[in-house]
């Protein structure tokens, strides 16, 4: 895929280049003073350059899709569960899975958290799943939320995964979480049951939005973004997800199925936002931006031991090893 799309790239740089070219030819032997200019010695390189820097600029407009979703290298084109470790001596059937948020991808979102968890003796039984989803800035290829997480599911049957499983989602990550809920406690004939979810700034009634005069912007929406057409406050499927979400809740008032965190110096999505339709609710009292609210530093950190400290009491491990 990458090659292709870096061969796309060079054919319409080098279409570009000989049609900025063309163009540049025809004003210097039209426009006097330009001639006059590029035939200047101390002038003449820039003259050769400019063709070359209008084409590279033309091209990155024309497939901004490509260059940009591409180079921030966060893209991928399915769903995919990772596991984490997966070399480690022992059979669980609990699951902690992380599930990134919107223009990022596992390795670069709990990068920190993967490795506290790893190391922490209260989940040395749960195996670690990155969950991993197409975050296209430009593209269309991104799947609509209802779609995508049915396709996740799917995954965990496809490499027959069965038992508990434990959800920390951060910002979109978090909608999905709440989704994945949904589908455990609709489909009670599924073999992976998604029991719990802890939320970290998650866009349940949308992001901010930021005034420029008479406009309001998305902050989420600064690049063509196709998730937010299932956030907006009319969309269909934050309308179904809220009800389905709220006839859970009817028959399951005391479960707590969910916990959600936020910042009050979380420039993208509100507290109220954040908290929408959650069992429990807890601020980060230190005040963390969106980006780092799923970042701790160690074990100490609010962003790491507030929510273990949930998970915690919610099972307990019984480890088996494999059997050879």
């Amino acid at each position: 895929m990458i090659h292709g799309h870096l061969i796309e790239l060079i054919l319409v740089w080098v279409g570009c280049l000989l049609f900025v070219s063309f163009l540049f030819f025809i004003l210097k032997h039209y426009v006097p003073g330009l001639k006059l200019f590029c035939k200047t010695g101390t002038y003449r390189c820039w003259c050769l350059l400019v063709p070359f820097f209008l084409s590279v600029c033309i091209t990155i407009v024309i497939k901004k899709d490509i260059v940009f979703d591409w180079a921030t290298g966060f893209a991928t084109s399915n769903p995919s569960l990772k596991e984490l470790d997966p070399g480690k001596e022992k059979v669980s059937d609990k699951f902690l899975v992380l599930i990134h948020g919107w223009k990022s991808n596992g390795d670069y979102s709990w990068k920190e958290m993967s490795r506290l968890i790893s190391s922490d003796p209260r989940f040395n039984c749960m195996r670690l799943i990155e969950i991993n989803y197409p975050v296209y800035q430009y593209r269309q290829d991104n799947l609509p939320l209802k779609e995508l997480v049915n396709e996740i599911i799917n995954n965990f049957n496809v490499k027959q995964l069965k038992g508990e499983a434990y959800l920390i989602g951060h910002s979109l990550g978090g909608v999905i979480a709440r989704e994945m809920l949904i589908h455990s406690k609709k489909k009670t004939n599924s073999d992976i049951k998604f029991n719990y979810a802890l939320m970290l700034g998650a866009p349940f009634r949308g992001p901010r939005k930021i005034r420029i005069w008479n406009f309001e912007i998305n902050t989420f929406n600064v690049f063509n973004q196709p998730y937010l057409d299932d956030l907006g406050r009319t969309a269909p499927f934050r309308r179904e997800m809220e009800k389905e979400w709220k006839e859970i809740r009817n028959i399951y008032p005391n479960a707590e199925l969910d916990h959600c965190f936020y910042s009050k110096r979380d420039s993208w999505v509100g507290p109220e936002s954040a908290t929408s339709g959650c069992y429990g609710k807890t601020p980060f009292l230190q005040g963390f931006e969106h980006t780092q609210l799923q970042k701790p530093e160690n074990k100490n950190d609010d962003r790491y031991s507030l929510l273990m400290s949930l998970l915690g009491k919610r099972f307990t491990c019984n480890l088996k090893k494999r059997q050879h």
